[in-house]
């Protein structure tokens, strides 16, 4: 099993016009996306992400989400693309937890309230179009966490000609 194939039969709920089927459907996607992070993730750099696969398979510790580190790990290399995920990860909350409100018609989605992100999607056909395009954004995802302590540079340009006074001047 691989996260594009349950990628790809989460989609197939969404032909299925019905409220289960389609909570199914979200939340499944979802974990096909998380899935599918963590694998580019660790195609990018094993060294870097192996503590994300390592525990999927071990029993979590206090104060450890999965969700939370791929997102995290995600944000180091791509901020917009870390708050999509999350988006989605509301979404999934949404459709597991919450069923007093419908998921075939306008949804909200806040995840930063300071901040205003947030995102409305009118129908089901806007969420699939949605998951599709973070799933391609994680297809596409590429480079190395940002580091966020100052770059430290030095002009090596004149140490040639350094070297050579030192010299001259034995």
């Amino acid at each position: 099993m691989t996260a594009k194939k349950y990628i790809d039969l989460a989609k197939n709920h969404f032909n299925i016009k019905n409220e289960e089927y389609i909570r199914c459907a979200i939340s499944r996607y979802y974990y096909g996306l998380l899935h599918f992070s963590i694998e580019k993730l660790l195609a990018l750099n094993p060294d870097e992400y192996d503590n994300l696969k390592t525990n999927l398979t071990e029993l979590p510790y206090q104060g450890y989400s999965i969700h939370s580190a791929t997102i995290e790990a995600v944000k180091k290399i791509n901020p917009i693309l870390s708050n999509d995920i999350d988006i989605v990860r509301k979404l999934r909350v949404l459709s597991d937890y919450n069923f007093n409100e419908s998921v075939l018609s306008t949804v909200n989605v806040k995840i930063d309230a300071k901040k205003q992100i947030n995102k409305t999607f009118t129908n089901t056909e806007e969420i699939l179009n949605f998951l599709e395009d973070v799933s391609s954004k994680i297809n596409e995802l590429k480079g190395v966490p940002k580091d966020k302590s100052p770059k430290i540079s030095a002009d090596m340009t004149g140490l040639a000609t350094i070297k050579q006074r030192m010299l001259e001047k034995k």
